[in-house]
């Protein structure tokens, strides 16, 4: 199980010296919601990887497959034939049986307690609910065949008792074709057009809480294809695999 949650520390900036700046360290409690219930780290039966937000601005992971890089036991990347999708694998259990769609994969994937479906192990991501605060951050970047990229999120109140709040956030990805040749259709593939959004209304009241969500995806690519590789050959170098079917930048395709 793989929460994320915060954990944290405070200490007194004014303190006349190093005792005293030592006796105002505190750790705070970690409390988690892996059991459906709030409860301490300390007191739930599961073993649970935890990152705040400040962990995540501060080690710069910018999507969910950058935690791979600081989870223990965890492997998350792409799915084949596209960028949009992501494979979870923990402590060695991941999907094996996709083609199969009545079954379920062994690493379940929940948003905001919504399970996604298509199971031992779970990932776990917590959004920040919209507060007092009108907050906006936008990135946009560029890269290779004409890649635009641009992530934005923003929220405010919406009542002058701030006790309702909005947010919203989107994802929008366009790239030519280019990373590879399909031989076949004799044309350059690799398009992919992405567009992803999220509203949350949110709604703290004295004697409950209320949050909706709301999600729209919409994603086109001409799909890409893999080169098949002689298993005989994968121990050599990379530079060296033999292909039995196309090669590292041209592919094959049924049609």
């Amino acid at each position: 199980m793989m929460n994320i949650v915060s954990i944290g520390y405070a200490q007194n900036q004014e303190t006349k010296d190093s005792q005293e700046a030592q006796a105002d360290l505190t750790i705070e409690r970690i409390i988690v919601t892996a059991q459906r219930k709030e409860q301490s780290i300390q007191n739930t039966p599961v073993a649970i990887s935890a990152l705040g937000p400040d962990d995540i601005e501060k080690m710069q992971i910018d999507n969910a497959k950058d935690l791979s890089q600081v989870m223990p036991n965890v492997l998350i990347k792409p799915v084949k034939g596209g960028s949009a999708g992501i494979t979870a694998s923990i402590s060695g259990g991941s999907v094996s049986d996709g083609a199969n769609l009545t079954s379920e994969a062994e690493v379940g994937v929940y948003i905001d307690d919504v399970y996604q479906p298509r199971s031992a192990e779970a990932l776990k991501i917590i959004s920040r609910i919209p507060d007092e605060m009108f907050r906006l951050k936008n990135e946009v970047s560029i890269g290779r065949w004409n890649e635009i990229y641009d992530k934005f999120t923003a929220s405010e109140p919406l009542s002058d008792d701030q006790k309702l709040r909005s947010g919203i956030s989107g994802l929008v990805r366009e790239r030519d074709g280019g990373r590879q040749y399909n031989a076949t259709q004799d044309k350059e593939v690799g398009v992919e057009d992405y567009k992803g959004f999220q509203t949350d209304l949110y709604y703290e009241g004295d004697t409950f809480t209320a949050r909706c969500k709301n999600f729209f995806t919409d994603y086109t690519s001409d799909g890409t294809y893999a080169s098949a590789v002689d298993p005989f050959q994968l121990d050599n170098p990379y530079h060296e695999l033999s292909f039995t079917s196309g090669e590292i930048d041209k592919v094959l395709s049924p049609f």
